[in-house]
């Protein structure tokens, strides 16, 4: 009786099991018994493949992807949880992760505020660590180190020193610079002040030529602009150096100063 040989070798197949292919021939009808028996195995391939398709017995199991070829999918529910692979609907979607469901818990006071958040006069959130701030001009609360020396005047001019120091920036970071060593005219009446400042991505002192009548708060500005900063203050008066009015960071404050020096920032 002719068959093919996956007639003989049929057998029941289940979710994970590709299905059978069972081929019947006119010889098969010969034997009636047999080929009742050919065709109810193949009936019942496609029975349970069509159970399995209507998903009655449980999940359907795709062997492959699943191509829509641009049809969507409707009537989804509302996915379980996070662990179980559900589809999400375009409305779950926008009410749980759209910015504006999001925004309550990144905001400062949410459950997840973003870590970069600042807030301005917060004093529990002071900045500390930001290079930016490096380039702003201010004096305080910057930092050095360095002192104020003198040698003899001679022909009008008097040799000034601002030693060697570490420059401490607002963002913590820290710089080196050598001694800064400039011969400056005396005045002659009243006093000359003059400004050492470091620039904001130099490592060297300069000093400010002009020669100001006083030590102000308003001239100390006027001498930080463009992202200097601050490192000492040089007094001169007819006779050489103001030591009460001279003073780097690393002064020690001298009573009767006329405005508070760099150590006392």
């Amino acid at each position: 009786m002719a068959s093919t040989s996956s007639n003989s070798s049929a057998k029941s197949s289940t979710s994970n099991t590709p299905l059978s292919n069972i081929v019947l021939s006119a010889s098969d009808m010969e034997n009636p018994e047999q080929f009742v028996g050919l065709l109810n195995q193949s009936m019942t391939n496609i029975y349970q493949s069509l159970i399995q398709l209507q998903g009655t017995t449980g999940p359907v199991t795709m062997q492959s992807g699943l191509d829509m070829n641009g049809t969507t999918i409707t009537n989804v529910a509302t996915p379980k949880s996070p662990s179980s692979g559900d589809v999400v609907t375009h409305g779950f979607a926008e009410q749980t992760y759209s910015p504006t469901a999001m925004s309550k818990a990144l905001e400062a006071g949410g459950s997840n505020p973003l870590q970069s958040y600042r807030r301005m006069n917060d004093n529990n959130q002071r900045e500390q660590s930001s290079s930016f701030l490096n380039d702003i001009t201010n004096t305080a609360p910057t930092a050095n180190n360095s002192t104020i020396l003198a040698g003899s005047a001679s022909g009008g001019f008097i040799p000034v020193t601002v030693t060697a120091g570490t420059f401490s920036r607002v963002d913590g970071s820290q710089v080196s610079y050598p001694a800064l060593s400039v011969s400056l005219p005396l005045p002659t009446s009243g006093e000359s002040v003059y400004y050492v400042y470091i620039q904001r991505r130099a490592s060297v002192l300069f000093v400010n030529l002009t020669a100001y009548t006083s030590d102000t708060w308003q001239n100390r500005l006027a001498s930080s602009g463009d992202g200097n900063t601050l490192v000492a203050v040089i007094t001169l008066t007819t006779s050489g150096l103001d030591t009460v009015n001279s003073a780097g960071g690393g002064t020690s404050p001298v009573s009767g100063a006329k405005v508070r020096q760099f150590a006392r920032l």
